[in-house]
């Protein structure tokens, strides 16, 4: 059976894609490189991925659920900051390095991502928070620094971080 991409899907996969991908038999998408959706605006995706060997991350998008992605991902696996994600459903059954998947509007725990995916290295709910007190401990000269919200840091250019004496 022969798959055909419309135009738009056709650009779509450009702009996530950073590497080569094919068309299986089943009408999956498999790619050998990174996957990397941001800021996408539908509440599905609108293919079906299949084995990616490399990174997949969707965040900051307005999808429900994880239908569409690939069923195996090859190294790191992210699903963050998705306002409108409330469902596990569609997760990758295999995930060959860490799981990362915090502040979508459904907080998952460790063990639903566990039952539903076999992940070999670490699985992240939570994100640390920088806030002030992270900032006047680890940073050189704090006041010269913003913090936009509890996710977001502004650091002049030539500063770095330090560990506390």
């Amino acid at each position: 059976m022969n798959f055909e991409l419309t135009p738009e899907i056709k650009t779509l996969l450009k702009q996530w894609i950073n590497g080569i991908y094919s068309i299986d038999k089943q009408g999956l998408i498999n790619v050998e490189g990174d996957v990397h959706i941001k800021n996408y605006e539908g509440t599905e995706l609108p293919v079906r991925f299949g084995i990616v060997r490399g990174r997949f991350s969707c965040r900051d998008s307005k999808i429900t659920s994880l239908a569409g992605f690939p069923s195996e991902v090859t190294q790191m696996f992210v699903c963050s900051f998705n306002r409108a994600l409330k469902s596990l459903d569609g997760c990758p059954k295999k995930v060959g390095n860490s799981f990362r998947c915090w502040n979508n509007l459904k907080r998952f725990s460790k063990s639903e991502i566990k039952r539903r995916c076999r992940v070999k290295g670490d699985i992240a709910v939570k994100r640390r928070n920088l806030d002030r007190n992270y900032i006047r401990t680890y940073v050189d000269r704090p006041q010269e620094f913003k913090v936009f919200s509890q996710f977001d840091l502004w650091i002049p250019e030539g500063y770095g971080l330090h560990k506390p004496a």
